[in-house]
């Protein structure tokens, strides 16, 4: 943080995960969701992305799920983009790597049905962001505009927080938004989800609502 008083201590992370997959094994989950920063950021100014990355599926692949989730997610576990994905690939290299993008519509947000009566709606918070987007790209200019005009302190490169307060505090860098037509899919997704009996369970990596965080955490829209 900006006081320099939170420290990243990750010694003994692989050894947890480790041990939550056993746990998980023994409950017998249909599948496990990741909802995102599965490594740090930190790892691409080393040059050690693909290691960690990889470190963590290898533990991650001895997970027993039950679901047959047909090309969704990496054998039963569901990857979602967070902040610290996009530090350390792009979105085609994501894709590749974690499924999150299936098919058929090779985007980040898509559903799929774990057990009969459930329907789970996987969100990308990050369609409208300055991060995961080339900096050419139309999407990247038009959130930099919108971040800009919201917080003026991105432009001064100092604390991205001073002076924000409530929900005002989500403007920033590590957020994101949803998007109009994310938005629109999401809705039509719950419509059909109600229509058609089942219970909807809604992922994503950055909270959608303003009571269920402190407001630095959240998304743009």
């Amino acid at each position: 943080n900006y006081d320099r008083t939170n420290r990243r201590r990750y010694r003994g992370a692989l050894a947890m995960l480790e041990r939550a997959v056993a746990y998980w094994n023994r409950e017998r989950c249909a599948f496990v969701a990741q909802l995102g920063d599965l490594i740090d950021g930190q790892n691409a100014r080393s040059g050690a992305s693909a290691r960690a990355l990889d470190a963590a599926l290898t533990a991650l692949a001895r997970c027993e799920t039950t679901a047959a989730l047909d090309g969704v997610g990496v054998g039963g576990v569901v990857h979602l983009i967070g902040n610290h994905e996009l530090y350390n690939f792009d979105r085609a290299e994501l894709a590749a790597r974690l499924h999150t993008a299936p098919e058929p519509g090779r985007v980040e947000y898509y559903s799929f049905a774990p057990a009969p009566g459930w329907r789970v709606l996987v969100l990308d918070p990050y369609q409208d962001a300055v991060i995961g987007w080339p900096d050419e790209s139309a999407k990247g200019a038009a959130a930099r505009a919108f971040l800009s005009a919201q917080n003026p302190n991105i432009a001064s490169g100092g604390d991205w927080t001073a002076g924000l307060r409530g929900d005002a505090r989500r403007f920033v860098p590590y957020n994101g938004g949803f998007g109009d037509e994310q938005i629109s899919w999401l809705r039509a997704a719950l419509e059909r989800a109600r229509a058609d009996g089942e219970r909807a369970l809604v992922l994503s990596h950055v909270v959608l609502h303003p009571r269920a965080c402190d407001g630095s955490t959240m998304a743009w829209d």
